[in-house]
C-alpha cells in the first residue's frame, strides 16, 4: 500500500490547513494511501523527522518558507524521495508564489489531481540547502526581523514597510569577492542576493528566473551608487531583468559560485538566520532536486 506523510508546523493551529486535515486524510485514504500525520513541535523537528523517515511516496506539508527549508534539508540524504504537496500558510510565501501554488485547500488539491509535478532546483550553501534565496545586507533580515504580530495583521505588506524603513540605513558597504562560473567579480556593495525565485521578501516578480533551468541569480547592489532612491524603490516593486550591469547593480546567472564578504551581518536563508557574513562560502545548484506539485508560467 502507498504511504503518505502529512507533516506541518504544529505551532500554527489557526490556519486553513489545520482545519482541513480531516478532509485531507479522507481524500488521501480514498486515493489509496495509508496516512501518517505528524505535527512538528519545535524548530528543526521536521528536518530531523524526515531524515529518519521510511517508505513514503507522498509528503504533504504546510507552513511558511522556513517550513519548506526544513523539508528540503530533511529529505537530503534521507531514505525517501517523495512527491511534495505543499499548502502554503506563511506570510510572504515567496517559494509558493514562484510555483503558482494557491493559498486555498481546493487550489492545492487541484495541482495534485492534475498531476502538475515539477522537479525544481535547490541551492546548497556550504552544507545547508535553501529553496529560493540567501541574502545579506541591511534589508536581508526583513523577513527575519519583522514583528510577527505585524505580519499577521497586515500580511506581506509588513515586509514592504520594514524594507522601506531600512532604505535610509541601506548605505553600509561591505566588500564582496566572488567567482561566478569561473569569472571574478569584486567590489563594495550594500546588498547581496543569491536567488532562485520570482519573489523575495514579499517583493513579487523581483527576478525573472526559472526554478527548473539549473541556474540561480547573483544580485549585487550598492545603494550609494544608485542615482536616486526613487529608482531603487521602483526596482524593488517592478523587478529586474535577467542580465543587468549598470551603476550600482550587478545581476548574473550562475551554476557555480564562490563568494567571500566581510559583512558584519548574517546571511539569511529562506527567511531564517544563517551563517556569519564575514567568511568564504561555496554555493552549488542542485538540479531537479525536489519534486513538488506546482507549475511555472
Amino acid at each position: 500500500m502507498k504511504r503518505a506523510l502529512i507533516i506541518y508546523n504544529g505551532i500554527k493551529t489557526k490556519t486553513y490547513f489545520y482545519k482541513s486535515i480531516p478532509k485531507l486524510v479522507d481524500f488521501l485514504t480514498k486515493e489509496g494511501f495509508e496516512v501518517v500525520v505528524y505535527p512538528s513541535q519545535s524548530s528543526q523537528d521536521i528536518t530531523n523527522y524526515l531524515k529518519k523517515a521510511k517508505n513514503f511516496e507522498l509528503l504533504v506539508t504546510s507552513g511558511g518558507d522556513g517550513t519548506m527549508t526544513e523539508v528540503v534539508n530533511g529529505l537530503q540524504g534521507s531514505k525517501i524521495d517523495p512527491n511534495v504537496l505543499y499548502f502554503p500558510s506563511g506570510t510572504a510565501n515567496d517559494f509558493a508564489f514562484s510555483l503558482n501554488i494557491g493559498k486555498s485547500y481546493n487550489e492545492v488539491i487541484k495541482l495534485y489531481k492534475e498531476n502538475k509535478l515539477l522537479e525544481v532546483d535547490t541551492g546548497l550553501f556550504q552544507d545547508k540547502l535553501f529553496n529560493y534565496v540567501s541574502i545579506i545586507g541591511s534589508v536581508s533580515g526583513v523577513s527575519y526581523t519583522t514583528d510577527n504580530n505585524v505580519k499577521q495583521a497586515i500580511g506581506s505588506a509588513a515586509y514592504v514597510f520594514e524594507a522601506l524603513h531600512d532604505l535610509n540605513k541601506l548605505n553600509k558597504e561591505f566588500h564582496v569577492e566572488a567567482v561566478v562560473d569561473g569569472k571574478e567579480v569584486s567590489g563594495d556593495f550594500t546588498l547581496a542576493v543569491i536567488a532562485n525565485s520570482k519573489s523575495v521578501g514579499g517583493f513579487r516578480n523581483f527576478f525573472n528566473g526559472s526554478l527548473t533551468d539549473g541556474k540561480f541569480n547573483l544580485f549585487l547592489l550598492n545603494t550609494n551608487k544608485v542615482s536616486s532612491y526613487g529608482n531603487l524603490a521602483k526596482t524593488f516593486v517592478t523587478g529586474i531583468d535577467k542580465d543587468i550591469n549598470q551603476k550600482g547593480f550587478v545581476n548574473i546567472n550562475f551554476t557555480d559560485l564562490k563568494i567571500k564578504t566581510n559583512s558584519e551581518d548574517f546571511w539569511i536563508h529562506d527567511g531564517e538566520k544563517g551563517l556569519p557574513g564575514n567568511g568564504s562560502y561555496k554555493i552549488d545548484v542542485l538540479k531537479k532536486n525536489l519534486k513538488i506539485y506546482g507549475y511555472e508560467k
